[in-house]
């Protein structure tokens, strides 16, 4: 199946109804032995060899058991989808997330779905190119679910423009949100430029009886591409993490533009004046999948605004004289006592008198 098609399929009606339906199959034999707790790697390929029979190959090394994975945690959470605008992306981009405590790295739900809007992150795919990702599935698991046997959450998230993606783990073991993520950048660096395991890994993969022959080619020339890290690679995984880290905490804050959108009485009516048949299908296809929560619409820049942050973005100030503050993270105490935390989003602003000059400087945004 080549791409665009592979990508339409999984976009369809019929792809997410057979998930789903296998889900609840696997979600049924896992509240036997695992109950409601968010079951392991191991503990859900275990379930889904036992309803389906053998279908799933060593998890740890094949990509596709990792989509799945996530797909199901996204499952059992309601299939809960956050639509980010593009005005929020500039203030996010114009936003630090320097001393903020990793406490408040926490999901609204255990697993979300976030589209994002196109051109705001990239990754590259197993040939080296490079890609926009439409889409970001994140779960809030127990480290001990992965493999570090500790007491630690942490985040599993998947980026993906259909059928390409990429995963990562960061475990929450730190104090603050940005030594969480130099923690994991070290720790992946380190790692795929150990090539002694290299042989082992792929041996793993020749030798395992459930992965067609067809496929392991693929995931050998994975697993080699991935020991050259490049500086380029490890500065595009830091602006991921970075980006994944800035949406958890906006849609966090106590001051966030969230709200819940459900479009289903207005597709209703447009479905009784429908008379094509194609159109109908199409209305009740949309209905389906109607109801996700909207973040940052209600948020209006100027075009003077737009270009502040753009500028931000790519580094191209010129010289003037008012200058700007980035965004940033503040946690404010509240209740009685003012013993609890809340997460606080400050938006980028300029700071000077209204008719001075503007001077922005070069920051280096995190």
């Amino acid at each position: 199946m080549q791409d665009d098609e592979m990508k339409k399929f999984m976009h369809s009606d019929e792809y997410k109804e057979s998930l789903a339906k296998a889900f609840k199959d696997v979600r049924e034999k896992l509240l036997l032995t695992v109950g409601d707790s968010i079951p392991s790697m191991t503990d859900f390929f275990d379930a889904l060899n036992y309803v389906f029979g053998k279908v799933a190959s060593s998890h740890e090394y094949h990509p596709d058991a990792h989509e799945v994975y996530l797909q199901y945690l996204i499952f059992l959470s309601g299939n809960k989808i956050y639509d980010l605008h593009p005005n929020l992306i500039h203030k996010l981009n114009a936003t630090n997330i320097r001393a903020v405590p990793s406490e408040f790295l926490r999901l609204p739900f255990n697993s979300i779905h976030m589209k994002i809007p196109k051109g705001t992150i990239s990754f590259f795919n197993n040939d080296g190119k490079i890609i926009d990702a439409e889409e970001i599935l994140i779960s809030e698991i127990p480290a001990h679910t992965h493999k570090a046997e500790n007491d630690y959450m942490a985040l599993k998230f998947l980026v993906r423009n259909s059928p390409y993606f990429c995963y990562f783990t960061i475990q929450l073991s730190e104090k603050e949100v940005h030594e969480c993520v130099d923690k994991t950048i070290d720790s992946i660096v380190e790692k795929l430029g150990n090539r002694e395991g290299l042989e082992d890994r792929i041996k793993t993969v020749t030798e395992d009886a459930y992965i067609e022959e067809e496929h392991k080619e693929e995931i050998i020339k994975d697993i080699v591409n991935n020991e050259k890290f490049t500086i380029d690679k490890q500065n595009q995984l830091r602006r991921i993490f970075e980006f994944i880290m800035k949406c958890i905490l906006y849609i966090n804050g106590a001051n966030a533009d969230v709200y819940w959108y459900d479009e289903y009485d207005y597709l209703r009516a447009k479905m009784a004046r429908a008379k094509s048949p194609k159109k109908l299908r199409k209305l009740k296809s949309m209905a389906r999948r109607s109801g996700i929560f909207r973040v940052g619409h209600r948020i209006t820049l100027s075009r003077e605004e737009r270009l502040m942050y753009e500028n931000i973005r790519t580094g191209k100030w010129k010289v003037t004289t008012k200058f700007i503050v980035q965004g940033h993270y503040r946690s404010q105490p509240y209740g009685e006592g003012r013993q609890k935390r809340k997460i606080i989003f400050i938006e980028p602003f300029y700071k000077g008198e209204d008719f001075s000059e503007i001077i922005n400087k070069e920051h280096i945004v995190k």
